[in-house]
């Protein structure tokens, strides 16, 4: 869950949990209108819900999770792995 937070006239997401440091984490949404603000606040909600994104694993709320599938050959068989990993790449809400 987030809250929507006005700051000098610009709207931010907050993230808040209590077991990691600093226990609450912003992330700019460059608007000065709520009704702007409360459509842009979905997305990076959303994301936080499904881990796809983390505001406190980069200072500058840069990173993003990334899926990949790979196929890999065993003995002539091939299977297929999916593996998650973060990039350094500019969020956009």
């Amino acid at each position: 869950m987030s809250s929507l937070i006005k700051q000098h006239g610009l709207y931010y997401v907050q993230f808040y949990n209590s077991k990691r440091r600093p226990k609450r984490k912003r992330v700019p949404l460059k608007t000065r209108t709520k009704q702007t603000a409360l459509k842009l606040q979905r997305k990076p909600e959303d994301d936080f819900a499904t881990g796809a994104f983390d505001p406190w694993l980069d200072e500058n709320n840069l990173a993003k999770l990334s899926t990949e599938k790979l196929h890999v050959n065993n003995d002539g068989e091939e299977q297929e792995e999916s593996i998650n990993y973060f990039t350094k790449e500019n969020v956009h809400y």
